[in-house]
């Protein structure tokens, strides 16, 4: 039987998300976050969000290209493949190989000059794929040309077995001594705070912090500054931001001629109390380098590695769909 290879229409955020129960159970993401980080992120392309569909089976494939052509960063000779997964029962059929041609050609018809899995900054589920979870990914990924570039860390930490340290707590007096203020930011304090994160920290995080405090109120108060001896922002931590669940922790960082001060350690203890006293049972995050500074400042603070995700990666050429017409059975 024909497998046909379609875009999106109503009700297939659900059929996704219950053909990723079926392909990818750890991984599985509710119809609601598919919507949100598929149809309305800011890049999105309808062409670019592929089906695939069995005539007695309904959807048994998906795959999700994108370039990040607007927002923040604007990289628009970068693609990204987000999501693809094919059910357990049609696998080693082509399946996989249809979806991923169709994503890679549509990225390189819109300017993209790469092809990366996942890690897209403006709507990412995961920063790469997890090669102990899905080893076959990495072959299949392997196999179409892509390469590994990276790896990232995802860590979490118990809040319940977790309390701040002595030794955090002392060097909190010694830097106040010093000058410093720390606590939870104002709505007066947010243009600052967006500017410092932007500017000093990660283009795209200061529109993070934004965002979360247009959704929420309650993110404002989330973000804990700390502030130099003159009174400008020289760091920040926050949770909650990226609007999926509050104890996921992030976006974080210190201006970098404050490094080494300790006020790294000091933010993240005062926002892991304050995420404690809003009743958070954890503090988890997607994505650092394990052997980093900050991959190291969360160990020594409690946070264990979860998970490890392997970045891959390849050039875009000539789009195949360019070069020979495909097969209309599978359009």
């Amino acid at each position: 039987m024909s497998i046909v290879y379609r875009g999106a229409g109503p009700g297939d955020m659900e059929r996704i998300s219950g053909l990723m129960t079926r392909a990818m159970p750890r991984d599985v993401v509710s119809a609601e976050r598919l919507g949100r980080n598929l149809l309305l992120e800011p890049n999105h392309d309808p062409r670019g969000l592929i089906i695939a569909e069995h005539p007695e089976d309904g959807v048994i494939g998906a795959a999700y290209g994108t370039c990040a052509e607007r927002g923040v960063p604007a990289l628009p000779t970068s693609g990204y493949m987000t999501l693809a997964c094919v059910d357990p029962g049609h696998r080693r059929r082509g399946i996989g190989r249809a979806l991923f041609e169709r994503v890679r050609d549509h990225l390189a018809e819109r300017g993209a000059t790469s092809l990366t899995v996942a890690g897209y900054p403006q709507a990412y589920f995961w920063p790469g794929v997890d090669a102990e979870e899905h080893p076959e990914g990495i072959a299949f990924l392997e196999a179409c040309g892509l390469a590994p570039s990276g790896m990232a860390a995802a860590m979490s930490l118990d809040l319940d077995a977790w309390s701040i340290s002595d030794s955090v707590r002392d060097l909190v007096r010694t830097r106040r001594a010093d000058g410093f203020r720390f606590g939870p930011a104002t709505v007066e304090d947010l243009p600052e705070v967006i500017a410092f994160a932007s500017n000093r920290l990660a283009p795209d995080w200061g529109e993070v912090l934004r965002e979360a405090a247009l959704r929420d109120p309650a993110a404002v108060r989330r973000v804990v500054v700390a502030r130099d001896p003159h009174g400008a922002v020289a760091g920040l931590a926050t949770y909650g931001a990226y609007g999926d669940t509050f104890e996921r922790f992030g976006p974080f960082g210190v201006d970098e001629t404050r490094r080494g001060t300790g006020l790294g350690r000091i933010l993240l203890s005062l926002t892991l109390m304050q995420m404690r006293s809003e009743a958070a049972h954890g503090a988890w995050f997607l994505w650092t380098g394990e052997k980093s500074p900050a991959g190291h400042l969360y160990a020594s603070t409690g946070f264990t590695v979860s998970r490890r995700f392997t970045v891959m990666r390849t050039d875009l050429h000539t789009p195949q769909s360019a070069k020979a017409p495909r097969n209309e059975d599978q359009r």
